[in-house]
């Protein structure tokens, strides 16, 4: 999944499936009912969850309010200094994109470098 694929992604099952599984790290197995599978679009709680499982993996944030119709969100990465950022009409949706930004793309980094070392 590409940058592109991410920021034009629409709230919805897919969605909630990609934050669950790549930023919370919740494995379907995990979930033991496909019903369960919470709405992250909507669910404001959802913010602190994910900036604390980026903290985990040496990510800092910040959390802009451009104005009552558009929000951003940003991942620093401490590890590969790269920065991770998203724009949306809400917040959780701004926060939840960034952070699968964030994933994917230290994912791709982390390729790169053990590519380097082989």
């Amino acid at each position: 999944m590409n940058k592109q694929d991410i920021l034009n992604m629409k709230p919805g099952r897919e969605f909630n499936l990609l934050i669950s599984q790549k930023v919370l790290g919740i494995t379907p197995d995990e979930r033991k009912d496909d019903n369960i599978l919470r709405d992250f679009s909507s669910d404001p709680s959802i913010i602190m969850t994910i900036i604390n499982k980026l903290a985990e993996r040496n990510f800092k944030y910040t959390i802009t309010n451009i104005n009552k119709y558009e929000h951003s969100c940003i991942f620093d990465s401490m590890k590969s200094h790269k920065r991770y950022i998203a724009h949306a009409d809400n917040l959780i949706e701004a926060v939840c994109k960034a952070a699968l930004l964030a994933v994917f793309g230290e994912e791709e980094y982390e390729k790169k470098i053990r590519a380097q070392e082989q």
